[in-house]
């Protein structure tokens, strides 16, 4: 099946990605929830505030197991203050 080519998927970021995805692996898939932390347009992932029911909606699924966040640190922030988020 198609999920069986990945160790890990990276970038899941809205709910309808996430009903897709349970609906077409027949395994348990490792993934990554991509967060959008400062509203940045060209930026990808769930918003803060959405954050909390796309947890949820992973948590009801049986094949997709929640390894990890992504967040991508706002453009032109000083290494010592990428650390801190």
């Amino acid at each position: 099946s198609l999920g069986d080519q990945f160790a890990l998927v990276q970038s899941v970021d809205r709910p309808s990605l996430v009903k897709e995805m349970e609906r077409r692996w027949t395994h348990c898939q490792n993934i990554l929830v991509e967060v959008q932390i400062e509203g940045e347009p060209q930026k990808a992932g769930a918003s803060l505030k959405d954050l909390p029911g796309l947890l949820e909606l992973i948590q009801t699924t049986s094949h997709l197991r929640l390894r990890g966040l992504m967040v991508m640190p706002p453009a032109g922030l000083p290494d010592n203050q990428k650390r801190q988020i």
